[in-house]
């Protein structure tokens, strides 16, 4: 064999490695914003709210959603990120009128309760998320559901969205609305837990291990609503046994219909436990 071949045989072998995990094109419509905050000063920072956007990008991202990850988001960049996928979004159905979208939009950081501005709440308390610029002890530049509400609205009448919230004092029930379903780690009154054995937020944990351990349809799939029920359970179980805590995911269901990440649940990431003792912190 010439050198010329042989060389070309060496290139085919180093560009092409039999064992290369290819990353597929993101899917047409399918979009994902993923914010973690962590930093929040030396006495309220969280240890793990990183890795939890972390693994939700990659999770987000094997499931083939273009996706977009914020870390350490102040007030105006979490504007910002919503403002950037709105227009993304509308310029996308411009481009192909009548194309089904799907929004999956994941927070990992504190929760916090703000005086209820417009009275939809009995008990005078909106739950909010908390950027990183927070001022404390005011709460001013927490985002209340309201708001995020707003910003959910427009991302088209059509548009199934998704939000995933692993914080505490938000729940489920103030964003609720037809076309979202809300996944919150907790209800509005408590905490969500972080944990140094899961190294993750206990309800995100356990919704990816869900998306691979949860209850199959006939047809193999696993649902969004399937992993968010293994969650609920195993969340509930391990505070309590572990963290002598309590915790008790809740979802809102205004889709209908079992929402889908991936066709192959093995496509879903696993994830190992660090196996050290357990200790945590709450959001």
């Amino acid at each position: 064999m010439s050198l010329k071949a042989w060389w070309v045989l060496l290139l085919l072998f180093v560009s092409f490695p039999a064992t290369a995990d290819v990353q597929l094109a993101a899917l047409p419509g399918h979009w994902g914003l993923v914010i973690g905050n962590a930093y929040y000063g030396s006495s309220f920072s969280l240890k793990h709210a990183i890795a939890d956007a972390n693994l939700m990008q990659e999770v987000l991202e094997k499931a083939r959603f273009q996706t977009t990850q914020i870390l350490e988001a102040t007030y105006c960049e979490t504007m910002e990120a919503f403002a950037d996928l709105v227009n993304e979004m509308a310029s996308e159905r411009d481009k192909n009128p009548g194309i089904d979208q799907v929004v999956v939009i994941y927070y990992s950081g504190h929760g916090a309760v703000v005086p209820d501005l417009n009275g939809d709440e009995q008990d005078g308390l909106d739950g909010a998320i908390v950027p990183v610029d927070v001022e404390l002890p005011s709460l001013a530049r927490a985002i209340p559901d309201d708001l995020l509400s707003a910003w959910l609205d427009q991302l088209g009448r059509d548009t199934k969205v998704v939000v995933i919230l692993d914080c505490g004092n938000m729940g489920a029930k103030g964003l609720a609305a037809p076309g979202r379903l809300i996944l919150a780690g907790s209800a509005k009154e408590q905490c969500s837990y972080e944990d140094e054995q899961l190294a993750h937020g206990v309800f995100t944990y356990y919704l990816v291990d869900g998306l691979r351990k949860g209850e199959k349809n006939n047809n193999g799939k696993i649902s969004l609503q399937a992993a968010f029920d293994y969650a609920q359970k195993h969340v509930s179980e391990y505070v309590k046994d572990r963290l002598n805590g309590k915790q008790g995911a809740e979802i809102t269901d205004g889709i209908g219909q079992p929402a889908f990440l991936f066709n192959d649940p093995a496509k879903c990431p696993t994830l190992p436990i660090s196996g050290e003792s357990s200790t945590a912190q709450s959001r």
